[in-house]
């Protein structure tokens, strides 16, 4: 019969939550940043890192994302390239992808 200690069965609870955490972490992050589209993983233009465009604020560079299924489009934490204007949480509604200089 196989004997376990306390502290080796606290060990592995220990390093079982270490990895189920990084890997939801990762899968988050993974998440955020690409999607599903007609069978193909591809980029969103909200990722965050990227640069948007808002109508009234101007270019934006996206820091979070939010997708709760319970909101009927995802938001975005952004940041202004200005100073002193303050991240704000935006619906992609109300935003633009910038396009890239080719």
């Amino acid at each position: 019969m196989l004997t376990i200690s306390f502290s080796q069965l606290a060990l592995i609870v220990v390093v079982g939550v270490w990895i189920w955490n990084t890997t939801m972490a990762a899968l988050d992050a993974l998440h955020s940043r690409y999607e599903l589209a007609n069978g193909r993983v591809r980029r969103r233009w909200y990722a965050p890192g990227r640069n948007v465009t808002h109508p009234l604020h101007g270019p934006l560079v996206v820091r979070d994302i939010d997708t709760d299924p319970a909101l009927s489009h995802p938001w975005v934490y952004a940041e202004s390239h200005y100073e002193g204007h303050p991240a704000r949480w935006v619906p992609t509604t109300e935003l633009l992808p910038q396009r890239s200089a080719r």
